[in-house]
């Protein structure tokens, strides 16, 4: 591997070249929404896309490091009795949120999970009160009167 100052000019200069042929992974848009947000304006799309290739590359590695928390945990977790090795080794792997906070950690990224999941809008609110009235409030359990 060579370094960054080995790279003659005109080397830089095709890689440069050729980012502006690729199509990247992460939408041109995407990036450059994210780069204003941070303050940063090109015209350059060679510039955007060497940002997008930056991005790809981090979260693939991400991605991959988190893959490996999981094989670590499911190979640690023991097998069923009955389990042939043939089946253990085909088994279906499944990418938690705790593997992915592991692998970010590493990068020095801290995921915060919240302590519950809704699945919708009104998952865990108070069921509303039905208007006096409705047929709703007909079937309603009568209330105890207080002393």
């Amino acid at each position: 591997a060579r370094g960054l100052h080995s790279f003659s000019h005109q080397d830089l200069e095709n890689f440069l070249q050729s980012l502006s042929g690729q199509t990247p992974a992460i939408p041109d848009s995407l990036i450059r929404h994210y780069l204003q947000r941070a303050g940063f304006t090109t015209s350059d799309v060679r510039v955007e896309r060497l940002v997008s290739l930056a991005a790809q590359k981090f979260l693939s590695d991400v991605a991959n490091d988190a893959l490996s928390h999981a094989r670590l945990r499911q190979s640690s977790q023991p097998a069923p009795k009955k389990a042939s090795a043939a089946a253990a080794r085909d088994a279906k792997l499944t990418l938690t949120v705790d593997d992915l906070e592991r692998a970010l950690r590493e990068y020095g990224v801290n995921l915060c999970k919240p302590p519950y999941f809704a699945d919708s809008i009104g998952a865990g609110a108070p069921d509303p009160v039905p208007p006096k009235g409705s047929p709703a409030q007909a079937h309603a359990p009568a209330k105890p009167q207080s002393k």
